[in-house]
């Protein structure tokens, strides 16, 4: 039985199921849940009329529970403290997170705090998260929206429907989570629809899976409630309790479709659970703050609890003793401005104790040119990665193609029009003529576009191209583009310099010598795979005229090592779109590994097992295999880059 609105001291929850099967997705796989055979009872006590904990021995673990129950309104006492927030600077103590909707209490804290989250990911591409009429389908940034309501005890309420759906809000034409489980803030039930009628099918709302406000057993969490469940050690929580505030908003954002990769609650480093040290001690293994500043870094705010109360983490500040935190805190919805309080410090009145991360499986942008990436905000054009057009006389144009990758699990959305903009000094020098055939991109998918140098004018001439998207932290996507336009020469001019060094021929160039900085010839030639410096590669018999990286060990179709600084290059680079200087001739930097045993100089290197590696060739008699060259420097590592003399073979 739950305590009624008079709060007991002493509350007891038998009906902590444990699920048997459950599978958290994390990571590089699935982690299996500890499994507990029976239900088990943990005494709850009754600390503030928003606070209860209790922890007991279950499997030959000390866990323990909480239950928040965080007031509809600011404790009386405590006024409204806010402060400007700060703007983001890319290398400062400050990072604030914008775009997250701040929601008035909603039937619960705990809940609310979950919509507001959930809401947030539906503004930056997990557009799933709520899917009703309101502002298009889009989370609006705040819930006034919706309408007031007053409930049987004629308390004021406001409402959210990602945060308690009901019936007549937002179009819904059947009972939801308030018309099922409310009756009035602290109430211990039952719940309205025992007995009544059918309970609705849990769905839409944060709070009909965090159980918040549903009286009956296993749940047993007062109106205005949710349950969590931590260890008193500090260690991540992150078995699958039935009642577990956490393990619910797992299973909301399943239930919309999407892959959690990790979730769990965790008290903070040094936190007594008991509030003397007598039976515990302090949290040796808990939560700091470096753990939340990542997530927020990481562009994901963070459930943030204290003793008694839900809110939402924003941002940080990190330049103060100790560091600030900056806040949602479910009692309004002010917009430019944010609440603070310290880490690990108090919020009005309550001590901050405890935090619960669901880390959703993300998208992740990357943009390549001429198969190199591009780093977001890169401002230093380059030949290399396409980024540098070089020299185009004006009047005549050079297209180079780009290609966008999600290397990330999740969809990657393009959300600008057009999806690859141009500004800067000289945007009218370059077109986007070929827009990313799709604004969709699926995990380890790609989509390409090009962009045309047409230069009006000679000297450098210079842009910017923008890739909005739904990256959490690299939107938008930008980096720098160049290109030199140059006049057109006389018919008697047949060699020229330009001012960056380069230097042309119109025919053929004859010399008695010619010398380079560097020891290799190589060609441009067309890829099928991203390829590095130093990678061994061998002809792809599924690409014909394509290379690729070794695939076996004493391949036959080795064909040479990818350059790193060619001395001189052969063809030109615009030749294909997937393209890598392979080189000829000379000496070159190698990926090397021991598969073969020690390598010293003078030794035969052939392909190894590891692909665009060579190994020391180890067999007796003519190789049968193709030759990468001759070793002029020993490895005795495991692997590493040495300098080869190439040797055909």
């Amino acid at each position: 039985m739950r305590a009624s609105a008079r709060w007991r001291v002493i509350w007891r929850f038998a009906g902590l199921t444990i699920g048997l099967a459950v599978l958290l997705l994390a990571g590089t796989g699935a982690r299996a849940v500890v499994a507990q055979e029976e239900p088990v009872s943990i005494d709850v006590t009754q600390v503030t009329p928003y606070f209860a904990k209790g922890a007991a021995m279950i499997g030959g673990e000390i866990v323990g529970k909480v239950v928040i129950s965080g007031p509809p309104e600011r404790p009386v006492g405590y006024e409204v403290q806010s402060a400007e927030v700060p703007v983001p600077v890319e290398e400062g103590a400050v990072n604030v997170l914008s775009g997250i909707p701040a929601f008035n209490w909603c039937f619960g804290c705990s809940a609310t705090s979950a919509a507001m989250i959930a809401g947030y990911f539906d503004r930056v591409g997990y557009w799933n998260m709520y899917a009703g009429p309101t502002n298009g389908g889009v989370m609006p940034l705040d819930n006034s929206s919706w309408s007031d309501w007053v409930d049987g005890c004629l308390a004021t309420r406001h409402r959210c429907p990602l945060s308690a759906t009901q019936n007549g809000l937002d179009g819904r034409a059947s009972n939801g989570h308030v018309d099922d489980y409310w009756i009035c803030y602290g109430s211990g039930g039952p719940d309205p629809f025992v007995g009544n009628w059918t309970e609705h099918t849990l769905g839409d709302c944060t709070g009909d899976y965090m159980r918040t406000n549903q009286a009956s057993a296993p749940y047993n969490n007062n109106d205005g409630s949710t349950s969590f469940y931590y260890y008193p050690s500090g260690a991540k929580y992150t078995t699958a309790n039935v009642d577990d505030g956490g393990y619910g908003f797992q299973l909301f954002y399943q239930s919309r479709g999407y892959t959690v990769v990790d979730r769990y609650n965790r008290i903070l480093l040094g936190y007594d659970w008991d509030g003397s040290g007598t039976t515990y001690g302090p949290a040796a293994n808990g939560a700091v703050f470096a753990d939340y500043k990542a997530e927020i870094d990481a562009g994901r705010p963070v459930m943030v609890h204290v003793e008694g109360h839900t809110m939402v983490g924003i941002g940080y500040d990190d330049s103060t003793t100790p560091e600030t935190v900056y806040l949602h805190d479910t009692w309004d919805y002010l917009t430019g401005t944010s609440h603070s309080m310290p880490w690990g410090g108090t919020y009005a009145g309550m001590l901050h104790f405890g935090i619960t991360i669901v880390t959703l499986a993300e998208p992740e942008i990357d943009t390549r040119g001429n198969a190199i990436s591009i780093p977001d905000g890169d401002s230093t054009p380059s030949t290399s990665d396409d980024t540098d057009f070089g020299p185009v006389v004006v009047g005549s144009n050079d297209t180079h193609t780009f290609t966008i990758h999600n290397t990330g699990a999740h969809t990657l959305q393009l959300t600008g029009s057009p999806a690859v903009q141009v500004s800067g000094a000289h945007a009218g020098d370059f077109t986007v003529t070929s827009q990313p055939g799709s604004t969709s991109i699926a995990a380890s998918g790609s989509t390409t576009f090009q962009v045309r140098f047409s230069p009006s004018a000679t000297g450098l001439r210079t842009a910017t191209l923008t890739i909005a998207n739904t990256d959490l932290t690299e939107n938008p996507y930008d980096f720098s583009i160049q290109g030199t336009g140059s006049s057109t020469l006389p018919t008697a001019a047949t060699f020229r310099v330009e001012s960056d060094g380069d230097a042309f021929a119109d025919s053929t160039f004859y010399a008695a010598s010619f010398q380079t900085g560097a020891a290799d010839v190589g060609e441009w030639v067309s890829i099928s795979e991203p390829v590095t410096a130093g990678s061994v590669v061998e002809l792809d018999p599924g690409n014909p005229g394509s290379y690729r990286l070794s695939s076996g060990a004493c391949s036959a179709s080795v064909a040479g090592v990818i350059s790193t600084e060619p001395g001189m290059v052969l063809g030109r680079s615009e030749a294909f779109e997937k393209r890598a200087i392979l080189a000829l001739v000379g000496i070159i930097p190698t990926y090397v590994n021991d598969e073969g045993g020690p390598i010293l100089p003078g030794d035969l290197l052939v392909a190894s097992s590891t692909p665009g590696y060579a190994m020391r060739w180890s067999g007796s008699g003519p190789c049968p295999c193709a030759l990468v060259g001759k070793a002029l420097e020993p490895m005795t590592g495991h692997e590493g880059v040495i300098l080869v003399l190439l040797t055909a073979h």
